[in-house]
């Protein structure tokens, strides 16, 4: 029975709301919101636009007016998410050995983040090109089966705070959530369920090693 409680209490909750949602602060321009802004920030047509993002499994997509900071979240089916259903499946040593795989980059060393119990891959990586150098960071993860990433790509010289705030916004109705107050629960219930269990296997060998005994008590009064 203890053990079927504990079962329970540490498998996490699905969440049975039907969404992906991310949100940026109110200083990024957000596809489907400001779409003719943001179109003439990233230098592209309204219908360009709407092209790129379709073509390209563009879930969410927003920069700031200077063009130095930007968010795009993708969803795709891949043969790997397929197979890998949820990517918090995975232990956190096989994630970093698939790296490469995961982010489509060569000589890639992940970090293993997880948010909630979802576990998602972060890749952070340098580029330069005529206007400067630029950050990359990606959050990737595998939820039902398809591949969601969080990318954020910014200057460098760029605070770059706004990453981790956006993140922790990131939720989806497929991700894997633990409840805090399980957590809690799990300090007090798991050492008082061992404490019964030792008393129960103590009782249980007390009651056999008196039957084995008995027998021979009986014997001996029989001889006597």
């Amino acid at each position: 029975m203890i053990f079927t409680l504990l079962i329970f209490i540490l498998s996490p909750n699905i969440y049975a709301k039907s969404y992906l949602s991310v949100k940026a602060d109110d200083n990024f321009l957000v596809y489907g919101e400001k779409t003719s802004d943001l179109a003439i920030v990233l230098g592209l047509e309204e219908a360009q636009l709407e092209n790129y993002c379709k073509e390209n499994n563009i879930y969410y997509l927003a920069a700031d007016k200077n063009n130095h900071r930007q968010i795009k979240l993708t969803v795709n089916s891949t043969d790997f998410s397929q197979s890998v259903v949820n990517l918090s499946n995975l232990s956190d040593d096989k994630l970093i050995s698939l790296s490469d795989q995961i982010s489509g980059f060569e000589d890639t060393v992940g970090q293993v983040v997880n948010k909630n119990g979802q576990k998602f891959l972060k890749i952070e990586m340098l580029s330069s090109d005529s206007g400067g150098e630029y950050l990359l960071t990606q959050y990737i993860t595998v939820a039902d089966k398809n591949s969601i990433t969080l990318s954020f790509l910014n200057n460098k010289s760029v605070n770059t705070d706004y990453v981790e705030e956006t993140f922790e916004s990131l939720s989806c109705s497929a991700f894997l959530t633990v409840d805090e107050k399980q957590i809690n629960a799990l300090n007090i219930i798991i050492p008082v369920a061992t404490v019964l269990f030792i008393a129960v296997c103590l009782i249980i060998g007390y009651t056999v090693i008196r039957d084995l005994r008995k027998p021979e008590e009986d014997d001996t009064t029989n001889d006597d």
